[in-house]
C-alpha cells in the first residue's frame, strides 16, 4: 500500500474467499512493480497453505531499494532506480 510516493508498509489481502482452488495447480502471478517484496512474500506465504502445484512470480518492474527484504521475482520486466515510478 502507498501513501502519496511512499510504501505505508501496512498490507491487507483482500478477496481470496475460495483459494482452495488453486490445490495442485500452476500458478502465475504478473505485478506491475515489486518495490520491498514485502507484498509478494505475504502472497506467497498465504498461496502456500493451499498447496498449489507451482508458484511463479513477474512482474514489470522491479524497484532497486535498501529497504528491500531479499525478494526476487522468477520474472523481471526492467529493474529501476529507488524513485517515484
Amino acid at each position: 500500500s502507498y501513501c502519496n510516493d511512499q510504501s505505508t508498509g501496512e498490507i491487507k489481502v483482500i478477496g481470496g474467499d475460495d483459494l482452495s482452488t488453486l490445490t495442485g495447480k500452476n500458478v502465475l502471478i504478473v505485478e506491475d512493480i515489486i518495490d520491498t517484496g514485502k507484498t509478494m512474500k505475504t502472497l506467497l506465504q498465504l498461496l502456500k497453505q493451499y498447496n498449489p502445484k507451482m508458484v511463479k512470480v513477474a512482474s514489470l518492474l522491479v524497484k532497486r531499494t535498501p529497504r528491500s527484504v531479499g525478494y526476487t521475482p522468477d520474472f523481471i520486466g526492467f529493474e529501476v532506480p529507488d524513485k517515484f515510478v
